[in-house]
């Protein structure tokens, strides 16, 4: 659980610097961005506030470009576009960066935490003696339920914070019809892919797999999945070739469990 944690947000924190440029006035002097960018990586948790203030800043500003303009007849239609334009391009990137924060957190690490949440509640459910989520033995099914409704919001959360991520990345395009079958969709590929994981897990807590052998049965399919999914991007989507190898190796982790489509990072220019 903690390795998921620190790996989906060590990834956070990389992307993060490479994209505080677009997103904040980063000073040119080594000293100042390289402390600035500390701060921003120690305030990871926060920066996804901080890109929905920023895209609300620039909104309001936009507006407020076009109401003096149609108020006052100093300031050129050209300049008025210009300026329009300029706040539309940082709106975009802001928003890209905040649907791959997004997309991020919920594959890398709310994912497997639900995954291993489940195999643990299924585990003590089965077998309390082994693990035992309440310390009344004889009647834990209050707190099963408890466990259970738990799970189940922890879902809904993730697939809200799935598709509102998805939505941003195509420029909040997406329709309710869409949402929905994104979201059906979605949950059958989640239903899919973690139901192998799952079973691994849970007769790995039961000590009916030896934890080597597991740890193999996990990493393996992992491996071989993202590198697939590298050679399928690589080939089937030319916009791929163009990004950055950073970009590159994001946009193929971020597929493990769910078919993200590839959004060339000259989309959020």
């Amino acid at each position: 659980n903690l390795a998921t944690i620190l790996c989906a947000q060590s990834l956070v924190g990389a992307y993060i610097t490479r994209r505080a440029q677009s997103m904040f006035n980063i000073p040119e002097k080594n000293p100042q961005r390289i402390c600035i960018k500390m701060i921003l990586i120690l305030l990871t948790p926060f920066v996804p506030c901080l890109v929905i203030l920023k895209v609300t800043r620039f909104r309001i500003e936009k507006e407020k470009i076009l109401n003096e303009w149609r108020t006052s007849s100093d300031t050129s239609p050209t300049s008025v576009s210009n300026m329009v334009g300029l706040h539309e391009k940082q709106i975009r990137e802001c928003q890209y960066t905040y649907g791959m924060l997004k997309l991020i957190e919920a594959t890398l690490e709310s994912l497997p935490q639900l995954i291993l949440l489940l195999s643990y509640f299924a585990v003590s459910l089965i077998d309390p003696r082994v693990l035992p989520i309440s310390a009344d033995l004889d009647s834990p099914y209050k707190v099963a339920i408890f466990f259970l409704l738990n799970i189940l919001f922890s879902f809904l959360t993730l697939m809200t914070s799935l598709i509102n991520a998805i939505d941003k990345l195509k420029r909040n395009q997406l329709g309710i019809k869409q949402k929905i079958v994104i979201s059906i969709s979605y949950t059958f590929q989640i239903a899919s892919r973690i139901l192998p994981i799952f079973l691994i897990i849970f007769l790995t807590i039961k000590k009916d797999l030896h934890m080597d052998h597991a740890i193999i049965s996990l990493s393996l399919p992992l491996v071989i999945h993202w590198l697939a999914q590298y050679y399928v991007f690589y080939v089937t989507a030319p916009s791929f070739k163009k990004d950055a190898f950073f970009d590159q190796i994001l946009q193929t982790l971020i597929n493990p469990f769910v078919v993200v489509p590839h959004r060339p990072v000259s989309d959020a220019k």
